[in-house]
C-alpha cells in the first residue's frame, strides 16, 4: 500500500523577543507568507494529509495553524511534544506508533532533525529551510513498517522560493 509522508519544517520564527523561550517564539510575518505558499501548493497538488503530527513550539503549530485556515484542511491533528527538536529516530518512532489507517501524514517540525531525516532518505541533500516540505512515497502495508533504512518509491522537495516561482 502507497503511504505518503510529508516533513515540513516550521515557519521563519522570531528572535526578536530574548526574554521568551525557545519553545514559546512566535513566527514572523515571513513565516506566515511561507505557510500560505505551502498551503496553496499542497491544496492545488492535492497532497493535504489525513493527519499531521505537529511539534507543539508555538512557531511549528502557527504554522500549521496557517497552513490548515489558508488550505481549508479538516484532518486530525495530532501535537507531539516529542517532536520538538526531535532527531530523526524519534521522528521515525512517532510515526510508527501511528496504529490508525491514515496513509497520508504531514510531520511538522524542526532542524537539525527533519533535514538529516530528509537527507536519509533522499540520499546527497541540502540545507532544508524554513516551511520548506520533503514528500516521501513509501510502499507499506503499515507506518509500523517505516524505518530508517526505508527506501521511498518517490520523493520530492520543495522550499517557500521554489513555491514562489511557482506562483510568479
Amino acid at each position: 500500500m502507497k503511504r505518503r509522508l510529508i516533513l515540513m519544517r516550521h515557519g521563519k520564527s522570531s528572535w526578536a523577543d530574548g526574554g521568551i523561550s525557545d519553545h514559546d517564539r512566535p513566527l514572523k510575518s515571513r513565516g506566515y507568507r511561507s505557510a500560505g505558499l505551502v498551503a496553496h501548493f499542497l491544496r492545488e497538488r492535492d497532497l493535504l494529509p489525513e493527519k499531521v503530527l505537529c511539534s507543539t513550539a508555538v512557531r511549528a503549530s502557527s504554522t500549521w495553524d496557517e497552513v490548515a485556515r489558508i488550505s481549508g484542511w479538516n484532518g486530525r491533528r495530532l501535537d507531539c511534544e516529542v517532536l520538538y527538536l526531535a532527531v530523526p529516530d524519534v521522528i521515525v518512532a512517532t510515526i510508527q506508533d501511528l496504529s490508525e489507517t491514515a496513509t497520508s501524514v504531514l510531520v511538522v517540525g524542526h532542524n537539525p532533525g527533519m533535514e538529516d531525516l530528509a537527507g536519509n532518505w533522499l540520499g546527497r541533500f541540502g540545507p532544508f529551510p524554513t516551511a520548506a516540505i520533503a514528500l516521501l512515497e513509501f510502499d507499506l502495508p503499515s507506518w509500523e513498517q517505516l524505518s530508517l533504512q526505508t527506501k521511498p518509491a518517490r520523493s520530492e522537495f520543495w522550499t517557500p522560493k521554489d513555491l514562489e516561482l511557482r506562483e510568479s
